[in-house]
């Protein structure tokens, strides 16, 4: 028997579930959020919705895997300072790393009571970067806003590592910083290597 999606009013029509939705469903039940590929407004929104549906849920300790290569800083923030909130509300969030935590990753790993990562995960820190174009007022005022979103960005990850600001501008301009998870203890960007 071959069913017709049309013959279904909207509010009658079977609710389909993919594996992966049954499987995001289960990890939440237990408090854990999968976080993966480039940080952009659809999967820092869920993210971030799923992070207040734990706490909702009376959720005192949540884990997030992250296996990110950055993204858009804005959105990234969202997570951050979701992050934030929960733990001056005393949630614990465990952040665990895996593969890679690079750019805007690090910054909402920061984010975290406890950062984590496995032995094998590479961190990459740099400078913010834009696609601009338009008039020459527009170019100048985007740069601006750059250099005030890479100080922001530099003083969260200063202020929770030990890397001091005038190292991390050091390292970072004009070229890419990658750390080893080794690399990434000792410089305090992680609690601890799992």
């Amino acid at each position: 028997m071959r069913i017709e999606w049309e013959s279904f009013d909207e509010e009658e029509k079977p609710q389909r579930t993919t594996l992966d939705d049954k499987i995001d469903e289960k990890l939440l039940e237990e408090g854990i959020i999968v976080l993966h590929g480039e940080l952009n407004e659809t999967n820092c929104n869920s993210t971030a919705r799923k992070l207040l549906y734990l706490e909702s849920l009376g959720k005192k300790k949540i884990r997030m895997i992250m296996n990110s290569v950055g993204g858009e800083v804005y959105h990234g923030l969202l997570i951050y300072d979701t992050l934030e909130a929960l733990k001056k509300k005393g949630i614990e969030v465990i952040v665990e790393a895996r593969g890679v935590c690079a750019s805007m990753g690090v910054v909402v790993l920061m984010g975290a009571s406890k950062r984590v990562a496995s032995k094998y995960t590479r961190f990459l820190l740099h400078e913010v970067s834009s696609w601009t174009y338009g008039k020459a007022s527009e170019i100048q005022e985007e740069s601006e806003e750059l250099n005030r979103v890479n100080r922001m960005l530099d003083e969260i990850v200063a202020n929770r590592s030990k890397i001091t600001l005038k190292t991390l501008q050091k390292k970072t301009r004009k070229k890419e910083w990658w750390l080893s998870a080794e690399e990434a203890l000792k410089l305090g960007l992680i609690d601890e290597i799992v």
